[in-house]
């Protein structure tokens, strides 16, 4: 049996194999997030819209939570599921997204971004696990910073193995003590794509839509 040592701090990549190799030194309970360009801290999407309190935070929860109501699927029970369907759609919330799956950090490391820019995917140990289903704190008065599995399994969750951490402290930026980075420069995000893509991990596996079956196939013809 291949013998590996436990994860250092920080670590530079120029392969996908390489990569593998890394997440392979972190067990089971890691949580991954793949950011394209180094320079941006983890901060939740709320947090970089600078401008925003919490009572406009949750203004536009509920604008959101009103307008959604027209989609039959749309059916959250409470606070909780409409953040965390906001989330995956785009709205600025307190959430932050993670994933168990290296690979898919790494995809979401190397999009969306020109090569210009390094990326890198983070990962850490979260120390503290807030069972929402068991809890009736609402997500805005959590006081310290809390891992959770999401409650509504959509399809982009399922696909993505999607974890959240929620942050009451939205602006200031994360950086817990057992964080980790592995990074790579610019020059080598297509590469990567081109080797998860052979993986499965992709646009469309990622995002089981109309949406990224259209992008993925854009991927395909531009080759």
């Amino acid at each position: 049996m291949l013998r590996i040592a436990p994860p250092e701090k920080e670590y530079s990549i120029s392969s996908i194999e390489e990569f593998v190799y890394i997440a392979r030194k972190f067990d089971r309970s890691a949580l991954y997030r793949g950011v394209n360009d180094q320079n941006h801290q983890l901060i939740t999407s709320l947090g970089r819209k600078k401008h925003l309190s919490i009572r406009e935070e949750e203004r536009l929860l509920n604008l959101f939570d009103t307008y959604a109501t027209e989609f039959d699927y749309y059916k959250p029970v409470d606070d909780w599921e409409k953040l965390i369907v906001a989330q995956h759609h785009g709205l600025p919330t307190r959430l932050m997204d993670w994933t168990r799956n290296a690979l898919v950090a790494l995809y979401f490391a190397s999009i969306g971004n020109s090569s210009n820019t390094d990326g890198v995917v983070y990962a850490f140990y979260p120390e503290n696990w807030l069972e929402i289903d068991k809890s009736n704190t609402s997500p805005f008065d959590v006081k310290s910073t809390q891992a959770f599995l999401p409650t509504i399994p959509t399809p982009r969750v399922r696909a993505q193995s999607g974890v959240h951490t929620i942050h009451p402290n939205y602006k200031e930026p994360y950086i817990p003590e057992n964080l980790y980075t592995i990074k790579f420069l610019g020059r080598h995000k297509y590469g990567f794509i081109y080797d998860l893509e052979k993986l499965g991990v992709h646009h469309a596996s990622m995002f089981p839509d109309l949406d990224g079956l259209a992008q993925y196939v854009k991927f395909i013809v531009r080759g």
